[in-house]
Parts: structure tokens; C-alpha cells; sequence
């Protein structure tokens, strides 16, 4: 489970589309608004998802919208993908009255893990049971997670393939743990500037300089973890290596993992981590 980061994020960018008031739009307006420059265009699968520019994939909203969308498409949900977390993915709208404007745009990600997330288009906001019920679920999830990674140690050792993979495996943990804690503090914006710093930090200390990280996304439970992560192989070749490992966390998801390390002047540096989805290997680092 991933957290809903949208409060934060369209409170700050639509507050004025929010305040407006779309209940008499119908297609022929929004065409018209379209064309004047007042709503945009919005993908309800994202074309690099495999969406199509159709009308039945398109959704007319307040400016900025679509931005907003876009941000989590790109920094939160491909990470998912990319790392196996989630297949499945969905948008729906919802609608008030005969207004052709959604009101608000429910994002979810999913099989095997599991995100979920609104977006507060227009028109007073109103509760949805089923986002309500998840972040309940999510909340009852945190407590335990931080208080096992409080004991996590954080010293980092590259003497050896298997000792770098346990300092990626802990920093990793400790990263996302902090994360996830100053976005429900600070609020997304806030914190996932502090989180790309943290992690380009957190990299370098482990890392090869040659890596160029991906987008980041954090949440619980963690996609590391120090006690639950476990080395099934290490195989060594002259200067460069590779660890696999297994991890089966807290919701039942069994993840794994290929670290691929070289060894420089300092000690052994990974230069790449695959998440095994089957025959696949997708680079998640």
C-alpha cells in the first residue's frame, strides 16, 4: 500500500478550479471552454500507458488538472511498474449532477500491490468511504513498520558484495521510513523535494557514480527491508559481482531482487538493482 499524496498536491494547484462552479457545463460548453483556453484535455489512460487520443479516454478539465495527474503517473505509479509492485491501473471519474466537469478523478494501481488516490477536481469535497477505508488500513500499517526500522542499524560497510547489499537494504529502508514520515507532516510537495536529496545522498554512499536514478516513490511498507530482505546467492566474477535476494513483506508480497556491484577503490558499489518479475528484469534503482 502506497499513500495518498493528492490532498497536498491539487489543495495547492486547483484551489481556484475548485472554487468555480461547472454544474451547468455541458459537452457543447466544454467544447467551447476547450477552445477558449479555460479547460484542457486529460487522459484517462496515459498515452505512454498504451491510451489512446479517443473520446472515450479524454476527460475536459479546470487548467492545471491534468498536471497534477501527470505527476503522479509519472513519479509515483511507473516506479510501481517498473518494479513489478503493480500491473493494473485505472482512472475514474465521477460526476455531479448533468455537469459534463468531473468532480474528481479516482487513481488506482494494483495486483499485486495496491495504490490508491482522488483527485478534487471541483465542487465541495466530499469523503469517499472506500478511499477513507484505505488510508484507515494504511494508518494501522505505519505504526508497526516504523518501529521495527527505529532499530535498523545504519552503518554502511562496502568490504564485500554482501555487506554493500545489507547497507543498500538498510539505508533504503531508513530513506523511505523518513519518506513516508515527512509526507505526512510536511505534506507531498514539501517532502519529496527533501526525499529526491535524501535519496541522490543515500545512493551516493553505495553507489557507482555512473548511476542515474529513477523516479522516486515511497510508502509502507517498505520495498527494503533490513530484517525481512534475505541474500539467496552471491556470485563473484574478477572485479564485479551479483547478489539475489528475497523479501516477503508485511501484506504478503514477495518481491526479488539482483544487485549487480562492482568492486572500485573504496570497496564493492552497485552499479544496478533489478527486481525479478519472472523472465524480466526491470531496473528499479
Amino acid at each position: 500500500m502506497f499513500n495518498d499524496f493528492s490532498r497536498a498536491n491539487s489543495e495547492k494547484n486547483n484551489s481556484s478550479a475548485s472554487l468555480a462552479d461547472f454544474s451547468a457545463v455541458d459537452a457543447k460548453k466544454a467544447e467551447q471552454m476547450l477552445l477558449a483556453g479555460q479547460l484542457e484535455k486529460l487522459y484517462l489512460m496515459p498515452l505512454e500507458f498504451g491510451g489512446t487520443d479517443s473520446p472515450e479516454n479524454t476527460l475536459y478539465v479546470p487548467i492545471g488538472i491534468a498536471a497534477i495527474k501527470s505527476h503522479f503517473d509519472s513519479n509515483v505509479i511507473t516506479p510501481l511498474i517498473r518494479q513489478g509492485i503493480v500491473t493494473q491501473y485505472k482512472a475514474t471519474p465521477e460526476y455531479q449532477g448533468s455537469s459534463f466537469i468531473p468532480i474528481r478523478l479516482r487513481l488506482q494501481a494494483s495486483n499485486p500491490g495496491d495504490f490508491l488516490t482522488e483527485i478534487h477536481i471541483w465542487g465541495v469535497e466530499q469523503s469517499d468511504p472506500a478511499l477513507e477505508l484505505w488510508k484507515n488500513q494504511l494508518s494501522a500499517l505505519r505504526p508497526v513498520e516504523t518501529k521495527v526500522i527505529a532499530a535498523a542499524p545504519t552503518t554502511i560497510s562496502l568490504a564485500s558484495p554482501e555487506d554493500t547489499v545489507r547497507s543498500f537494504i538498510c539505508a533504503h529502508q531508513n530513506w523511505e521510513t523518513l519518506a513516508d514520515s515527512q509526507a505526512q507532516k510536511l505534506g507531498f510537495a514539501a517532502a519529496c523535494e527533501i526525499a529526491v536529496k535524501d535519496y541522490h545522498e543515500m545512493l551516493s554512499c553505495v553507489c557507482t557514480s555512473s548511476v542515474q536514478p529513477q523516479p522516486i516513490a515511497f510508502g509502507v511498507p517498505p520495498r527494503h527491508h533490513a530484517d525481512l530482505e534475505t541474500i539467496q546467492s552471491v556470485s563473484v566474477n574478477g572485479l564485479n559481482a551479483t547478489v539475489t535476494t528475497s523479501y516477503l513483506n508485511s501484506i504478503g508480497f514477495e518481491s526479488r531482487h539482483e544487485y549487480c556491484l562492482t568492486q572500485e577503490a573504496d570497496g564493492w558499489r552497485i552499479f544496478s538493482v533489478l527486481y525479478l518479475n519472472g523472465d524480466e528484469k526491470l531496473e528499479c534503482l
